[in-house]
């Protein structure tokens, strides 16, 4: 039994036939050697479960308490997430998507920086970021950039206002203390608009973060990820409703909740208006266009 402390990994996974072996050999390459990886296969229709489970003996051979999940009806990847929140018994945790890359040492290097720095509850790395038609071609870096040291890290405001902020779930690594004293119940809010808020927003209000000037992960830019639905006004109010009952449950004084709530909901009013302000603008061109037309 290895003498580092364990680390927990849950993937959520719908239809990954397409991408999940790329991340499930990432996961095998680890230098790290106490894991745990809970897999949660979210209904899929495709091939993932038996993809998945070709590779059962490789993590046992490797060490890797591997622990697999079906469920029967899709939930989203909050609703996924919460099935293996359940059960995740490691000193650490983090929940990369199923098309994300872990480098070889991810692991190792977010432990060293944690127990090395005892004062964070959570950090954050850099990430590659490439896209899912090319995924060995670098396109750029997600990465928030740490406060300088006469400032005060509001990571709490800037992950709701996107100021500064990394949502991918790769980039993300915290203690199972930490994240148990704010969400015992080990479950997070479920919405189709995904899970990050949930799982970090609360940590974020009671906790410090630090920050790993390192990539260790490569986060894969997908078409079809649900972060990038093409029903704008959608995704916006899965947001809202995700941001509104995360705060709404979050153990705050009341006073500065309904501040929250209240700038959230404003916030919201202008990306929508945001939003549909370019239909708008195209009704109205192409209706002063058939008004010439027919002036003509």
């Amino acid at each position: 039994m290895s003498n580092c402390p364990k680390v927990s990994i849950i993937t959520p996974c719908y239809n990954g036939s397409t991408h999940l072996t790329r991340m499930l050999d990432s996961v095998l390459s680890q230098t790290y050697d106490n894991i745990e990886f809970i897999f949660v296969n979210d209904a899929s229709t495709d091939n993932t479960e038996e993809i998945i489970l070709s590779y059962k003996e490789k993590f046992k051979n490797n060490g890797i308490d591997f622990i697999y999940i079906k469920l029967a009806l899709n939930k989203g990847q909050s609703g996924a997430i919460n099935e293996g929140l359940k059960i995740f018994t490691g000193k650490y945790l983090t929940w990369p998507d199923s098309d994300d890359i872990l480098y070889e040492n991810y692991i190792s290097e977010k432990v060293s920086f944690m127990e090395a720095n005892p004062q964070y509850a959570l950090c954050f790395s850099q990430c590659d970021m490439a896209d899912e038609n090319d995924t060995d071609k670098i396109t750029g870096v997600l990465q928030r950039i740490p406060p300088k040291e006469n400032e005060i890290d509001n990571l709490f405001e800037d992950l709701i206002y996107g100021r500064n902020a990394v949502y991918a779930p790769i980039a993300s690594f915290i203690t199972k203390e930490a994240f148990l004293s704010v969400i015992p119940g080990r479950k997070i809010y479920e919405n189709k608009g995904g899970q990050n808020w949930q799982m970090l927003l609360p940590a974020a209000y009671q906790y410090k973060a630090g920050y790993i000037n390192k990539k260790l992960a490569r986060y894969i830019v997908r078409a079809s990820s649900h972060s990038r639905n093409k029903n704008k006004l959608l995704l916006l109010k899965n947001h809202e409703d995700i941001l509104r009952n995360t705060i709404t449950a979050m153990d705050m004084p009341e006073i500065e909740k309904k501040r929250y709530l209240k700038e959230i909901r404003l916030l919201y009013i202008k990306k929508r208006l945001i939003a549909i302000t370019p239909n708008i603008i195209l009704n109205i061109c192409g209706k002063v266009k058939a008004y010439v037309k027919n002036k003509k």
